[in-house]
Formats: structure tokens, C-alpha cells, sequence
């Protein structure tokens, strides 16, 4: 009787709850209960995450972290028992093991190694992923002289992701950058990025980590205004008009897999009208290198053709797409996309939006798209996808409009350009378009009211969109951007003036989700 007695005094509380528990639950063995309350009760040291309780063998779970950034994160111990405990060393936290142990640590171990009854004491550890799209698992230990757990093991986890974000490519309180140009080339593994810009000159900086880091800049040619880029098979290629020549001309260069330097293989007289300067672009597709270029001297469109592939002397031929033996005229703005061996050309002649396509680009065929009797036309644009087409243009007072069809291939009928509503850009600026998957993507300078880099978003071939502002703070002189898209993974670039936080620079966005979050 007296034994009861002692047993009924000693642990009357825990007593109590396993009665409440049993009379819920009449299978739970009595004893069983009685027993883990009792061994309840010995436990003083308890792990917090927050205000989470991480028990023994538990895990803690880091936030999804960029790799190579670091994520420290604070823990708390607390004394919930009634005696004091003594935390022991020589490290009161070490890591014992785990396949991710090597992206933990920085430990900042306890200031306060007695805790009395009810107190706390804080460490840290610091995660910091290897390596993107990875999942990094660590052991830890907590020594102490706790009557149920002198080791205190519990376990972390966390994610690495790609990087994304906001990150000036290049920077400079005093020097002016422009006309940022991207390409991905996804031969190489890890795809490589490269970003071109004009300072007084054409650089290039290239990054093989998602964006995070960059090399240093390299000088494509001395003096330039306007240029395109395109990269694909370990080549780089930039078309430029080039300054330093008196005319000026339209210059084709090459930067071959394994080379340093670049080196000028093909060069073209252009008029130095404006129009002359921005009407020109490099495309690689199909093994091949397709230049396409405004000839304001002959006043026609050309493109020209080259094996991607071939040695740093490669031959072009060049095929008219509007003036010569085509009866056609215009040129201006275009934008040439392919969907297999079919080329599709947009372009501008005056107040008219035109359409050429050839699958031999020796022969074309047109449509006109929309008619503008304002004679106020710019900012072309074209992407296609499949059987999907959409080109969009600024017009009249630049506001930006959209056609677009779902049956390129076959009838090749587009629907009548329709405004999106409340949304502009420069007429003279490029505007980037591009399909990913069955979403169409376009980034542009917009201005009035509020001015900035705008990103446009449509999942439905480009008949309802959302547009998101990525920088307002870019000012009212406006800005160029350019776009590129892989998956779901979305790369905008784009120049800030002195007055921006990055101050002068050339500014990367990036997001992993679709342009969602940034």
C-alpha cells in the first residue's frame, strides 16, 4: 500500500494525464504510458526553432538558399527541467556526419554554458549550398550533462537553388552603358550566359553559374553603335555597326569555341541614317549564322546565311527579302524567327506591319499584318511556337498592339491587331518577344504616369496578358532591355542611369517560376 502511495505522490500529474488519455482510448497499455511520462519527466534540455520543438533525432529545415550564399540560422536551448544543466565541451555543438555535412557550418557556439531552470541560450549554424537544385542533409550533436540526453543529436536539411534575383552585371558611378544584349548558349554544360553591352565600345561578360557570377568584361570592337547577339555551339556572334569606318558599316564577328580574340569575317556598307544602325540582327539557328540587315543604300532587307560551324573565314550568301528582283519594299525593325527550316520574317515598311516566310529564303512569301494610316510605327517584334505566331509593334502614340496566329504552317491567318491596353513603349527601342512552352514573354521601357522596365506575361498566345513592373527606377530617359527565356527560368537585362541604386549600370532580373517572383 505505501508503494502505491509513493508512486501516486511522485507522479500524480503524469498519472492523471495517462488516465485522461486511457479513458479516450482504452487500448493504450497503461504501463507504456506511465513509463514515457516518467521518462517525460527527467527531460530538462529541449531544442527550439522558433517557437518549434526540434526533438531529439528531429530535423531543422533551412530556407531554400542560392548556392554559395550563406543562410545562418539561430537556435535556442531552454532548461525546462528543474535542476541546472551544464552545457560541455570542448564544442557544446558540432557537426558528426551526414552526405551534406561539407555546406554546414560557421557555428557560433553558446555564450552561456550553465543554464538554471527555465532559462535559455542561443547558437548558430550557417548552411551554404555547393551546388544549385540540390537537397544537402547534415548530423549535429549537443553536448551537455542532461540526465536523459547528453547527446542531443538532431539533423538539418536544406535546399540549394540557382541563383535569381537582382544583380548588377557591370557598375560604374561615372560611365554610361546601353544596349544590353543576351544569349544562352545550351550546348555547353552548364549553359553558358552572355551579355553584351556599348560603353564607348561593345563588351561582352559571360557567366556558367546561372547568373550569380560574371567574368570580366572582354571588347569586341573599339567603337559601335546599336549591335545584336547570338551564341550556340561553344560561338559567339555579334553584329554591330562600326564607327570607327567612314561610312560606317554593318560588321559581322565571330568568337569561335577554344579562341580569345575576335576576328572580323564579313563586313557590309550600310547608310549611317539611324534606321540603318538598328535595323540589323544576327540569328543562329539550324547550324547555321543568319544575318539580317536594312541596306539603306539599295533599300532592301537582306539576310544573309553561313555554317555555324565552319572555320573564323566563313562565306555568307545573301538572299533579298524586299527590294531587288522581289518587288517589295520596307525592312525596317526586323525580326527573324524559325520554326524547323521555315524562316518567318516581320518587319516594317512605313505604316505597314509585314510578314515574309520561306523555307528556302530564296523565294518569299508575304502577308500583311496591320496597316497604320499615322505613318507612326516601331518596335517590332515576332515569336513563334509550333503552329503559334504573335508579333507585336507600337503604333500611333507608341502604344503597344498584338497579332498573332494559330495556324502558321497551314492557312497562315492572323487576327487584327488588338491594343493592349494601357501599355507603351518607345517606338525606336527593341522589344524583345519570346515563346516559351505555350507562354509568350516580352520586356519593354514603358513611360507616362509611371516610368519603368515593364514585363509582360501571356498564357494564351498573346490574347490576354499581365504585365509586372520590374524597375521603376530607371527614369524618364528611358532604357534598353532584352529577354531570354529557358523553360520556366526567365533572364531580363536592361541599363539604369546614375540616379539608380546599381547606379550607372547594366542590371540582371531573374526568375525561376516563370517571371512570378524575381
Amino acid at each position: 500500500m505505501a508503494r502505491v502511495r509513493e508512486i501516486s505522490v511522485r507522479f500524480l500529474p503524469a498519472l492523471a494525464a495517462v488516465l485522461a488519455l486511457s479513458a479516450c482510448d482504452p487500448i493504450l497499455d497503461l504501463k507504456t504510458l506511465v513509463e514515457e511520462r516518467v521518462t517525460l519527466s527527467k527531460v530538462s534540455l529541449v531544442l527550439y526553432d522558433g517557437g518549434t520543438v526540434i526533438g531529439p533525432g528531429d530535423t531543422v529545415t533551412w530556407p531554400d538558399t542560392i548556392f554559395g550564399d550563406p543562410a545562418p540560422k539561430t537556435l535556442t536551448l531552454t532548461n525546462t527541467g528543474t535542476s541546472n544543466v551544464t552545457l560541455t565541451g570542448p564544442n557544446v555543438v558540432s557537426i558528426t556526419g551526414g552526405a551534406g555535412a561539407a555546406s554546414y557550418g560557421g557555428i557560433v557556439q553558446p555564450v552561456t554554458l550553465t543554464l538554471t531552470p527555465g532559462s535559455s541560450t542561443t547558437f548558430s549554424a550557417t548552411f551554404t549550398p555547393a551546388t544549385p537544385d540540390s537537397d544537402f542533409v547534415c548530423d549535429f550533436v549537443i553536448n551537455s550533462n542532461d540526465g536523459l540526453n547528453p547527446a542531443y543529436v538532431f539533423h538539418g536539411t536544406g535546399h540549394g537553388t540557382q541563383f535569381h534575383g537582382n544583380k548588377a552585371i557591370v557598375t560604374s558611378p561615372t560611365t554610361y552603358y546601353s544596349n544590353p544584349q543576351i544569349a544562352i548558349d545550351s550546348s555547353t554544360n552548364p549553359a553558358t550566359i552572355y551579355v553584351s553591352y556599348l560603353d564607348s565600345a561593345i563588351r561582352l561578360v559571360k557567366s556558367t553559374d546561372g547568373g550569380k557570377t560574371w567574368s570580366s568584361p572582354s571588347q569586341i570592337n573599339a567603337t559601335a553603335y546599336q549591335h545584336s547577339l547570338a551564341a550556340a555551339n561553344g560561338n559567339v556572334h555579334c553584329f554591330f555597326m562600326d564607327t570607327s569606318t567612314s561610312p560606317y558599316t554593318l560588321t559581322y564577328r565571330k568568337l569561335q569555341n577554344g579562341y580569345i580574340n575576335w576576328s572580323s569575317v564579313r563586313t557590309y556598307s550600310a547608310n549611317t541614317s539611324y534606321y540603318g544602325m538598328i535595323n540589323s540582327s544576327v540569328v543562329s539557328a539550324n547550324g547555321y549564322v543568319y544575318l539580317v540587315f536594312h541596306d539603306t543604300t539599295n533599300s532592301k532587307l537582306q539576310v544573309a546565311r553561313s555554317m555555324d560551324l565552319e572555320p573564323m573565314n566563313m562565306s555568307f550568301t545573301a538572299y533579298d527579302v524586299t527590294g531587288g528582283s522581289t518587288g517589295k519594299t520596307g525592312g525596317f525593325y526586323p525580326s527573324l524567327r524559325f520554326i524547323g527550316t521555315t524562316a518567318y520574317l516581320s518587319y516594317l515598311d512605313s505604316k505597314i506591319v509585314m510578314l515574309a516566310y520561306s523555307s528556302s529564303l530564296s523565294s518569299w512569301t508575304y502577308k500583311t499584318i496591320y496597316t497604320d494610316p499615322t505613318y507612326n510605327m516601331g518596335a517590332n517584334a515576332l515569336a513563334v511556337s509550333g503552329t503559334n505566331g504573335s508579333i507585336l509593334y507600337a503604333y500611333n502614340s507608341n502604344a503597344l498592339n498584338r497579332s498573332g496566329s494559330t495556324t502558321l504552317g497551314g492557312s497562315n491567318t492572323w487576327s487584327s491587331g488588338a491594343a493592349i491596353a494601357g501599355e507603351n513603349c518607345n517606338l525606336s527601342s527593341n522589344l524583345p518577344l519570346v515563346y516559351s512552352g505555350t507562354s509568350l514573354y516580352s520586356i519593354y521601357y514603358q513611360y507616362g504616369g509611371t516610368s519603368g522596365i515593364r514585363f509582360a506575361k501571356s498564357s494564351d498566345n498573346g490574347t490576354t496578358w499581365s504585365q509586372q513592373w520590374l524597375d521603376t527606377s530607371v527614369g524618364t530617359s528611358g532604357a534598353f532591355s532584352a529577354l531570354a527565356v529557358v523553360g520556366s527560368t526567365i533572364y531580363a537585362v536592361y541599363n539604369t542611369p546614375s540616379s539608380h541604386p546599381n547606379n550607372y549600370s547594366i542590371t540582371l532580373k531573374k526568375s525561376l517560376d516563370g517571371g512570378a517572383t524575381w
